[in-house]
């Protein structure tokens, strides 16, 4: 263990890794990533195997079951997801009072917060699989709806009428824009929530862990994970993009641009990544897709700074763009406010954070890491 990550303390006790970095702390049967390699697997399929293969659906029912659904299941799991949109007065009313100028993370975080407070009836064991698994539907369905309502009401545009004929990425750009877009931009998001959808121990992923496994509700594990999503170290990072691009502002200005910041020794956002130290398989496969769906596109022109960068850097530094590098540029291409780049992301993200949340619930242990005392030495008194 390198220096930087650990600290040597008295009697030969060690930290592991500030912030548990390199640090094994369970055993998960939902994700497996190997960084080195570029591999990136849900449940043991390839996110290569999956992608353009299965809708967004598909991927939460393997990750929550462990499986990917059967025609009849599928069938059954989608009727009930769909069936679970929703969208309480309460909310709405609690939507109106958040001020225009809020962070749209703070207005979803809040709202399913007080989508568990709505809950009658909550019965004493919170650990009961067919509650959860009612609740885990209606999270996953109202997440999108609550985003939208949120972004129409600030917008003061009325909120469409919820459907029960379109599928999750459908029916979000429907509630958005007030329009069902054209199949090929409906299968660009469906990918993104693919992509998305789970990535092992991560920030947010191991808050919702952490708070599930003291027993409580659901509803507070994701209002936990929506929170850690918030930050700018995760999933708020994805709104750096945009500004970077707007800074380049031309194809022309990607060289000096990139060659003055690394004179700097600054960072290039969305370039590399803390757990793939070769490509980011979900970045390669954002990137094919976004290649072809630029021809949808009246303006693809920060598709076309993505690329640039992302040449220069592979050729000069040997570093590969991450999902986040690939991802802004679609969501400001379809016309998407960047302070929404992260709450899509949180949309995406809830599938894996309610398999972990499952999964630490059969664990049926609590977290309760120790912490080294370096403080004053005991014996102090009061003048």
């Amino acid at each position: 263990m390198s220096e930087k990550n650990s600290i040597t303390l008295e009697q030969n006790e060690v930290i592991l890794g500030r912030g548990l970095r390199g640090t094994t702390v369970d055993s998960s049967s939902i994700c497996h990533i190997e960084g080195d390699k570029g591999l990136l697997c849900y449940r043991g399929y390839s996110i290569e195997e999956l992608a353009g293969k299965v809708n967004y659906e598909d991927v939460v029912h393997l990750l929550w079951y462990g499986e990917l659904p059967s025609p009849t299941e599928r069938e059954a799991f989608v009727t009930k997801m769909r069936a679970s949109r929703m969208l309480p007065n309460e909310i709405l009313a609690l939507l109106k009072t958040i001020p225009t100028n809020a962070n749209p993370m703070d207005a979803i975080r809040t709202s399913i917060s007080m989508l568990g407070a709505l809950e009658e009836n909550t019965p004493p064991d919170s650990f009961n699989d067919e509650v959860n698994n009612e609740r885990a539907l209606k999270i996953l369905a109202n997440l999108p709806i609550i985003v939208a309502a949120f972004h129409r009401i600030r917008t003061d545009k009325p909120i469409p009428e919820i459907r029960h004929d379109l599928n999750e990425a459908a029916h979000f750009l429907y509630l958005l824009t007030g329009k069902v877009p054209n199949p090929n931009i409906i299968s660009t998001l469906d990918l993104l929530y693919i992509l998305q959808a789970e990535h092992s121990f991560n920030n947010s992923t191991f808050s919702s862990r952490v708070i599930i496994s003291s027993k409580t509700d659901l509803y507070s594990a994701i209002t936990a994970a929506i929170g850690s999503l918030k930050g700018p170290l995760h999933g708020g990072a994805n709104q750096g993009i945009i500004p970077m691009l707007k800074d380049i502002g031309s194809v022309d200005n990607v060289a000096p641009w990139i060659h003055d910041k690394l004179a700097k020794k600054e960072l290039i956002m969305g370039i590399g990544h803390p757990v793939y130290k070769t490509y980011d398989p979900r970045a390669m496969l954002l990137k094919n897709v976004l290649n072809e769906f630029s021809e949808e596109l009246e303006n693809d022109t920060w598709i076309k700074l993505s690329n640039a960068i992302q040449q220069i850097m592979l050729e000069e530094k040997n570093l590969y763009a991450n999902i986040d590098f690939y991802s802004a540029p679609v969501y400001h291409s379809l016309g998407i406010p960047s302070d929404l780049f992260t709450p899509i992301f949180a949309i995406a993200r809830t599938g894996g954070w309610i398999a972990h949340a499952f999964e630490q619930i059969k664990n049926k242990s609590i977290y309760r890491p120790k912490a080294k005392y370096v403080g004053a030495p005991s014996g102090k008194k009061v003048s």
